[in-house]
């Protein structure tokens, strides 16, 4: 079962606080981002996290909030690069997998590029008419 973007995950957390994660995924190529996105392409995702966060900010008390924010073109927020690579390090200490943090960025990093793959009309037909460079 998939979750939505911007759909909130509450998960109970060891000091009984209820951990929430809102995922967001900015388009890149917006012609609102193009910028942004062209001079410093962690800024889009950061400013998403700000968003998210401006807007769980009346979360009654007890309640940690997190946003993830996965640009179109892979880049994460800063916030959201902090958080994943503390699951990651709880994922390697629970499963004994030194490399569990590099396994989940590849596996968001995958299905980021499937997600714009499916979602922009003419990202097939730009993505099979570039050609590999020859070194």
């Amino acid at each position: 079962m998939g979750l939505r973007l911007g759909t909130a995950i509450c998960v109970p957390h060891p000091c009984q606080l209820c951990g929430m994660a809102v995922a967001t995924c900015p388009d890149m190529v917006a012609p609102s981002y193009t910028l942004f996105s062209t001079q410093e392409p962690r800024k889009v995702a950061a400013n998403e996290e700000e968003r998210k966060i401006e807007n769980y900010r009346d979360l009654p008390p007890g309640h940690m909030f997190s946003p993830i924010a996965i640009g179109t073109l892979g880049v994460i927020g800063p916030m959201s690069l902090t958080l994943l690579r503390e699951l990651g390090r709880h994922i390697a200490v629970e499963t004994g997998e030194p490399k569990s943090t590099e396994y989940l960025l590849q596996r968001l990093s995958v299905a980021t590029c499937r997600s714009t793959m499916t979602s922009w009309p003419t990202a097939h037909t730009i993505y099979n008419s570039v050609q590999p460079l020859m070194v």
